[in-house]
């Protein structure tokens, strides 16, 4: 099987790269979709709320992001998507959990 590489932007040679990896780090560590699986089921739950929210204010993606990567900026039907997907996902959490399960303290 052939290796994949990660294509590098052009800009991660410049010393924008060190702010930028900065930024990733510190998105991460509020939301890592990698250890998503991982967070408590009320962690699972405010998180998917503060997407649908974020989405919804236009807030996600960061414009600062969207300047550099413009193909993902969302276009209406991908925020509704998004928004429909989330309301799925915490409805089945809410049938799943009890409720005060779900809210943290």
């Amino acid at each position: 099987m052939p290796q994949q590489y990660l294509e590098i932007p052009w800009y991660w040679n410049l010393p924008v790269a060190w702010f930028l990896n900065k930024y990733i780090q510190k998105g991460k560590k509020h939301l890592n979709f990698s250890e998503f699986s991982s967070y408590l089921a009320a962690r699972q739950y405010k998180k998917l709320k503060e997407i649908a929210k974020g989405v919804k204010l236009g807030d996600m993606p960061l414009y600062s992001y969207t300047i550099i990567h413009r193909s993902t900026s969302l276009n209406e039907d991908q925020k509704r998507e998004i928004e429909n997907q989330v309301a799925v996902s915490t409805k089945e959490m809410e049938n799943q959990y009890p409720a005060d399960s779900l809210k943290r303290r």
